[in-house]
């Protein structure tokens, strides 16, 4: 029987985890019969492969284990998996991770009900302390994009957390060529704004189903390490992306908004909250790519309709400070953020 979901999880090391994440998935309320879980391991160095291959057997008809001989991190293990996926519909899992019983039963119910594109739910942030914080917030919403303007509207709306709190139509993925950026950290940022290049109706639940584990020694935690840097890469990806496409020119003012604040703003923060010391000559190349790309960026509306929403870290583009003003102004910032 043709599964009607295929859930793929990357895996890299994650012995402590992946029962877990595993059995939230095998006992989910629409049933194992109707979903297929594919598991990358990606290249782990524990007992990762050898766990996977024991749930493996257990449910042949419904899980299926691939082995990658090298590590290519997990936008190349999620690009492998949906090579082999066979279902209508996709969902994508992180292997730390675990999800609510009826996930899936309810965001299938959700893509059949409006034959949507997308359906999307919210995450509880799990914390080592036992602490377990929903943020989905308000009611439900359907979208349908289908104008330029609905998709330039569409594109400052709140539409649920990252790529593995939803579930897509397939068509969507291949009809548009969607992959995820490999060999990169913060894939994520790539494939969520292609995604929403494309999308043409999405339904948002909001209730939190997905629970993310926040793991002061993960990937995403660690401290002064140059894979934070990615995620400049990834912005570099999507801008050609956009201009070969032929949008670039049609969405400027939403491709730019974006830009500030993942390729600039949000790369300040991490670089202020996760480097002992400011690497100035990346906040230079910054500060100049944006002005070589957006160099009117001060005119963009957005801005101009509420420039405090924007953040008031964006007037750092064209200070021309030393690294010791910069990591003063990073204390200074690191204060405000833990109320010292």
């Amino acid at each position: 029987m043709k599964p009607k979901i295929s859930i793929i999880l990357p895996c890299y090391n994650v012995e402590k985890y992946i029962k877990r994440c595993a059995k939230s998935l095998i006992e989910q309320s629409i049933g194992i019969e109707n979903l297929e879980l594919i598991f990358v391991n990606d290249a782990s160095t524990d007992s990762t492969l050898s766990m996977l291959s024991e749930i493996e057997q257990e449910y042949p008809d419904n899980i299926l284990v691939i082995n990658m001989p090298e590590n290519r991190k997990q936008g190349a293990a999620r690009n492998i998996g949906l090579k082999y996926a066979n279902a209508d519909y996709i969902g994508f899992v992180d292997s730390d991770d675990w999800i609510e019983p009826d996930m899936y039963e309810k965001l299938y119910s959700k893509m059949q009900e409006y034959n949507c594109d997308l359906v999307s739910c919210y995450i509880f942030e799990d914390y080592p302390n036992g602490t377990s914080i929903g943020i989905a917030t308000g009611n439900n919403a359907f979208f349908q994009i289908n104008t330029i303007e609905e998709r330039k509207k569409f594109s400052q709306i709140d539409s649920g957390g990252g790529v593995c709190c939803k579930l897509y139509h397939k068509s969507l993925i291949i009809d548009n060529g969607i992959l995820f950026p490999e060999q990169l950290k913060y894939e994520d940022n790539y494939w969520n704004s292609m995604i929403s290049l494309h999308c043409s109706s999405i339904y948002v639940l909001k209730e939190n189903l997905y629970h993310y584990s926040v793991n002061p020694g993960s990937t995403v935690q660690s401290r002064n390490a140059l894979h934070h840097l990615d995620r400049l890469n990834v912005e570099m990806m999507k801008i050609d992306t956009y201009k070969e496409k032929g949008v670039f020119d049609i969405y400027n003012a939403e491709i730019e908004l974006e830009f500030l604040n993942l390729f600039y703003v949000n790369t300040l923060f991490i670089i202020f909250t996760k480097f002992d010391l400011v690497p100035i000559n990346i906040i230079h190349y910054m500060q100049e790519t944006v002005l070589d790309i957006f160099p009117n960026y001060k005119s963009n509306p957005y801005f101009i309709e509420d420039p405090n929403k924007y953040h008031s870290v964006l007037n750092t583009i064209e200070l021309d400070w030393s690294g010791e003003q910069w990591n003063m102004f990073a204390e200074e910032y690191r204060k405000i953020i833990h109320n010292e």
